[in-house]
């Protein structure tokens, strides 16, 4: 038989709660995560979820990142600092946060789409490469 400290718990806002509970404010987003994703199914309207402007402690923002878990897509950029983003066990969920260049963070969402718009290439960009591509093409005079 095993002692107290084979237990698992989490501690939240001075409560302690075995990691299989959850708290009224995890709950409240999972049920508007799904509510969000049938609408997105349904219409295509994405939706994001700033869990930094949220009066939640780090151990809620856990504690939601556990019950969406992780799916299959990983992906990770660099663009004025570091931003990792991980598809989460629901298909259309996905967890993203941005990082400074000093690794703080400086955005964590949960956004409900297809695709986080971070990780869409932008129309200028586009264009930027099509012209580097035509540049860098061989014209044929050489060969």
């Amino acid at each position: 038989m095993g002692g107290l400290n084979d237990i698992p718990v989490v501690t939240v806002a001075d409560e302690v709660v075995s990691d299989t509970d959850i708290t009224p404010a995890v709950q409240a987003l999972l049920m508007e995560l799904a509510e969000r994703l049938e609408i997105f199914r349904r219409t295509g309207e994405t939706h994001v979820i700033d869990l930094r402007s949220l009066p939640m402690p780090v151990a809620e923002h856990e504690l939601l990142r556990e019950w969406l878990g992780v799916g299959e897509v990983r992906i990770e950029l660099d663009s004025l600092g570091p931003t990792a983003i991980h598809e989460t066990a629901y298909p259309g969920i996905w967890w993203v946060v941005h990082r400074n260049r000093d690794g703080e963070i400086m955005t964590q969402q949960v956004e409900v789409t297809a695709c986080p718009e971070i990780i869409r290439s932008q129309q200028e960009d586009i264009h930027e490469g099509l012209q580097r591509l035509h540049e860098a093409l061989p014209t044929g005079e050489s060969a």
